[in-house]
């Protein structure tokens, strides 16, 4: 099923639009993970849509590489940008804000 980037984008409180074998996708997700945050990944090489989804990711957000990540419907940058942001403590706090679920929370 084709969906629209902006519609992905906002399909859950946190999504990862990534590819399965680039490093920085894996990075980005594994920080989600060990906070313990749940969140929808979007692998672009596994959709038969991803190259036509992932050019309309990088005209909406204007990033050229994956990870590209989205919390609350917001692109917040790429890898870099979130740790850079879980450096700063602001990830934790703005991934709650978004409503995003913590693992074996209610």
């Amino acid at each position: 099923m084709v969906v629209s980037g902006k519609e992905a984008s906002s399909s859950a409180p946190v999504v990862v639009f990534s590819r399965t074998t680039d490093p920085y996708s894996v990075k980005a997700k594994r920080l989600l993970t060990s906070l313990g945050y749940k969140f929808k990944s979007i692998d672009l090489d596994e959709r038969t849509d991803g190259k036509v989804l992932e050019e309309e990711i990088k005209t909406l957000t204007g990033l050229s590489n994956t990870p590209f990540i989205f919390i609350g419907g917001e692109c917040v940058g790429d890898n870099k940008d979130l740790q850079l942001l879980h450096k700063l403590n602001k990830l934790s706090p703005m991934l709650r804000d978004a409503g995003a679920k913590e693992h074996g929370k209610l």
